[in-house]
């Protein structure tokens, strides 16, 4: 008859030798989650309009036209049936990502991801929410699954969850995305203290990734807000310029974000630069997109 002693360590080899299948098993399922995922979204890259977007508002304002006479009213329903059939695909995923087995060590990771895959329609946000916060339940330690839920949660307005969900990231890792989405967090209506705590959260994005001119950009962002914050401080305008200068040099795709022009145009002007925002201006479709990342 075995020891007591003995019997302990042989169940302690067997839990750990069953822990190690699962987490090899759910290496391969995981895989295939993510190669579903990936699949939808190409489904949703190659269908003819960008589903999910605004209809035409002139066909809102006019619902009496025949949308064969009417191009306004025949994109909008080339739009809505668009959006239509990218939910119904986002479903057939669900369905088919639910037959995938995944260990309780995976459930996490694998919540993650069907959080993806419900992001790729309107109609899935509240559901995405939802596996979000059910994955940090499961695993807390997972930064993703936070970084993600505070993402859904300012989607619907709520910004001081947002900023929780950012911060609940950062407890448990570095993680430059993270400071990045808190720094816009904190500078969306904030002031004063908010601003300078953005700042540093912007500072410590760039320390942990220096190469990543996202960071560089959203640094010149809490810049700019203090330089307008603050009395339009010749200091805090330079900085910013030096940041913007410096996501293009590290990162070729920072040139190519309307918004880092448009911001830089925007803070040159007062200090009395307008040939540097004139240039910055110059040649390029602006206002894609709210200034202030």
């Amino acid at each position: 008859m075995a020891a007591p002693a003995e019997e302990e360590a042989a169940a302690a080899a067997a839990a750990a030798a069953e822990e190690a299948e699962g987490g090899d098993g759910d290496e391969e399922a995981l895989r295939k989650l993510e190669d579903l995922v990936t699949e939808l979204y190409r489904f949703r890259d190659r269908l003819p309009h960008a589903a999910g977007g605004d209809l035409d508002r002139d066909a809102a304002r006019h619902p009496a036209r025949d949308p064969a006479r009417d191009p306004a009213r025949a994109d909008a329903s080339a739009l809505a049936a668009a959006s239509t059939t990218l939910a119904e695909e986002m479903e057939k995923t669900l369905r088919l990502m639910e037959e995938v087995q995944v260990s309780p060590q995976g459930r996490g990771r694998a919540l993650v991801l069907r959080a993806q895959a419900l992001g790729v329609s309107p109609t899935g946000a509240a559901r995405a929410e939802e596996a979000l916060s059910r994955a940090v339940k499961l695993e807390p330690g997972l930064s993703p699954a936070w970084t993600r839920l505070g993402e859904a949660r300012w989607k619907r307005g709520d910004l001081e969850g947002a900023r929780a969900c950012f911060a609940g990231a950062l407890a448990h890792g570095e993680d430059a995305e993270a400071r990045r989405l808190l720094s816009m967090a904190l500078r969306a209506g904030g002031a004063g203290g908010a601003l300078r705590e953005s700042l540093a959260q912007a500072e410590a994005a760039v320390r942990c990734a220096p190469t990543d001119g996202r960071s560089w950009y959203v640094l010149g962002n809490a810049y700019v807000s203090l330089f307008f914050a603050g009395g339009q401080s010749p200091e805090a305008a330079r900085r910013a310029l030096g940041a913007y200068a410096q996501a293009e040099r590290v990162d070729p795709e920072a040139a190519n974000n309307p918004d880092l022009h448009l911001n830089r145009a925007t803070v040159s002007q007062p200090m009395g630069r307008r040939g540097a925002g004139l240039g910055g201006l110059g040649g390029r479709g602006y206002g894609a997109g709210a200034p202030w990342g």
